[in-house]
């Protein structure tokens, strides 16, 4: 083990906040555990504590177990970039873009 964060890290860790809320406040060993033993809740509970908002809703977490090539939340849409914002302040920084035609610019 190269680091090991001290307990007022791992208590203020949004993992430890996911684990307490869906009721695993266990060692990262059982939260886990729980991630494979329970595919279809573990990802639904991280979807529900994450606030992910689908336009379009999926017909299950799961379409099979069948790994690789199965399909996760089968028919659900979303967008990635107002996940990304979600909260953030619209005056601020966004994206800072460059290249070789172009000089260095910003975007709120």
């Amino acid at each position: 083990m190269v680091w090991t964060p001290d307990e007022s890290l791992v208590g203020s860790a949004a993992l430890t906040d996911f684990a307490r809320r869906v009721g695993h406040p266990g060692s990262y060993q059982e939260l886990w555990q729980w991630s494979r033993d329970d595919l279809e809740g573990f990802w639904q509970a991280v979807v529900d504590h994450f606030g992910v908002h689908f336009h379009a809703q999926p017909r299950s977490v799961l379409e099979s177990r069948t790994m690789p090539g199965t399909r996760w939340f089968p028919g659900a849409t979303l967008n990635y970039a107002e996940h990304l914002f979600a909260g953030k302040d619209p005056d601020e920084l966004a994206i800072q873009h460059v290249s070789e035609l172009r000089e260095l610019d910003a975007w709120s």
